[in-house]
């Protein structure tokens, strides 16, 4: 699923929730399932295109594992980059959802999820 993105992403399902800043100021808290994971970006599931907005920035935290053991992949800013409904052949919908860019990720965050995701990977 490379999809010309710059790292190399793994499929991995992990919880991600995001904040919203609404028109009147308030915040809004999202829970995701996360679809995969690179060391640029993730994946959000989602069926409702409505809940987030194309080039929207918004506070993101993704994690892994139970509470007591959660591994905090990222937590920051990121920006709605894509949207996206994939079809398969026989047009059944298999996923969609937003494509995020994390946008406080820096070198040695970015080696670590590099590192992670190969590990994890089979082969």
């Amino acid at each position: 699923m490379d999809e010309g993105r710059a790292g190399n992403r793994s499929r991995v399902t992990i919880v991600s929730y995001v904040r919203r800043t609404m028109p009147d100021g308030k915040s809004s808290i999202m829970e995701f399932r996360s679809v995969d994971l690179s060391p640029t970006g993730v994946f959000l599931s989602t069926e409702d295109f409505g809940v987030l907005d194309l080039s929207e920035e918004v506070e993101l935290m993704v994690a892994a594992g139970g509470e007591a053991e959660a591994t905090r992949y990222y937590e920051g800013r990121a920006r709605v980059v894509r949207s996206a409904r994939v079809f398969s052949d026989a047009d059944t919908l298999t996923e969609s959802g937003y494509g995020l860019m994390f946008l406080d990720a820096d070198q040695e965050f970015m080696a670590a999820i590099e590192k992670q995701l190969a590990a994890a990977s089979p082969g």
